[in-house]
């Protein structure tokens, strides 16, 4: 008899059938961004749980090691896969390249291309005895089994944090999720350890991909109850990354904990110059205006001038404190807003403002009573001197006088001449 069902068996088929479930319930969920990566990272534990309960089903060395190959499909990529998967979960702002993308599988593949030639090297097995009453195989591994264990490690610790990450960024309403996600992934590498470090209470037994089923189950449980991947806040970090105002998160000692592009084109440098640094050190600028936010409401406003290239830029910044469930200040978010059309509007506003104030200044008006001469029409200034009304006039209203005769005058002083004009019919009666 070539194969024999146990439970063992049984359970890792159990697992496959958890995972194609998953999948179904993932596939109505394949538009969010993030689902394809774990409907792929399903497949390959789908695999490996399939091939490995083959391969504890088979009695003989040689089916046991063809299907241990096999399942080293879903072995070697189901850690790189995860790590892409938490990668792009916590939306992490660069994106990996196709060439370094393809790095991350080279160790991977390489570990395959051994496995399928293990019998003339056996750097990955060196052996294999089969318990005849449980036909639970133990493998005698080689020094490349735990290279691969290191890589494997490496990749589920990446990942890891960048779950973490994730989980300290997102809202309250996605850290649940967050949270869901990585208990759901302790469990295979949980059982993983006991596999590596040889504290199996049934010697050989392979418990990652049994542990899978617990993991499969987490995960079909938050899809139907927590609406994972419905709720993943796809919008909003892309909102905050699209803006065209610069967004900078602080904590509560003033570190820079998070910064979208737009900050970054301001400030003129990397996300790595600026993420952990202090505020001050990155914009010294702060100090002269306080950045502190006031008690009272928890925001303030300030105009932060920043000179780049002999030019001043004018920023309006909002400060708002950040608090957590208890209501404690635990950072700051500040908002940094380009008011330098604005500014260099006020500031043409009131040059001209200006100019015409100094324009009026010269203007020169009459008003009130003027003490004048009633016979030859002198007027007396405030110092009690007597000046002619024509230059008392220009001095007092900036006007010129342009001399010339009225017709009673003309009569008076020309009467040989007015008679001609009159004569002629040019001279112009005067008002009584």
């Amino acid at each position: 008899m070539l194969y024999r069902i146990d439970l063992y068996s049984i359970i890792l088929f159990g697992a496959t059938a958890v995972s194609l479930v998953v999948i179904l319930l993932l596939w109505q969920r394949r538009h969010v961004h993030t689902v394809p990566h774990l409907i792929v990272l399903q497949l390959a534990i789908a695999l490996w749980t399939v091939a490995s309960g083959f391969e504890a089903s088979g009695t003989t060395v040689a089916l046991k090691f063809f299907w241990s190959k096999v399942a080293y499909l879903g072995t070697l990529t189901t850690p790189v896969l995860f790590f892409l998967f938490a990668r792009e979960v916590s939306q992490t702002r660069k994106r990996l390249s196709l060439y370094q993308g393809i790095l991350l599988f080279i160790f991977p593949l390489v570990t395959i291309v051994l496995a399928l030639i293990n019998e003339q090297h056996h750097w990955i097995w060196k052996g294999i005895h089969i318990d005849p009453a449980t036909n639970i195989a133990v493998y005698y591994h080689g020094f490349w089994f735990w290279m691969l264990a290191a890589y494997s490690y490496a990749m589920l610790a990446g990942a890891l944090l960048f779950l973490h990450r994730a989980i300290s960024r997102f809202p309250a309403a996605y850290k649940l999720q967050m949270k869901t996600l990585m208990f759901a992934a302790l469990f295979p590498i949980a059982g993983n350890l006991i596999y590596i470090f040889d504290v199996n209470p049934i010697p050989g037994l392979e418990w990652t991909p049994v542990a899978f089923t617990a993991t499969g189950l987490v995960l079909a449980w938050a899809i139907l109850k927590l609406h994972i991947f419905k709720l993943i806040p796809v919008a909003r970090n892309r909102l905050v990354e699209n803006m065209v105002d610069g967004v900078i998160v602080l904590d509560y000692n003033a570190l820079i904990i998070d910064i979208n592009p737009a900050a970054l084109t301001i400030l003129g440098l990397s996300l790595e110059q600026t993420i952990g640094e202090p505020l001050l050190v990155i914009l010294p600028e702060c100090e002269k205006i306080d950045c502190e936010a006031p008690t009272d409401n928890g925001q303030a406003q300030r105009t932060l001038v920043l000179e780049r290239s002999e030019t001043k830029i004018y920023y309006e910044l909002t400060i708002q404190r950040l608090l957590d469930a208890r209501n404690d200040i635990n950072g700051r978010l500040i908002v940094m807003h380009d008011v330098t059309r604005r500014k260099q509007a006020e500031d043409e506003r009131e040059r001209l403002i200006k100019e015409l104030q100094a324009a009026l200044t010269q203007v020169k008006t009459l008003s009130g009573l003027l003490p004048i001469c009633s016979s030859c029409k002198k007027i007396r200034d405030d110092q009690g001197y007597w000046h002619h009304v024509e230059t008392y006039v220009r001095e007092h209203s900036g006007a010129e006088f342009s001399h010339s005769i009225c017709p009673d005058c003309m009569e008076k002083l020309y009467p040989n001449f007015a008679k001609k004009r009159r004569e002629a019919g040019k001279i112009e009666q005067s008002p009584e």
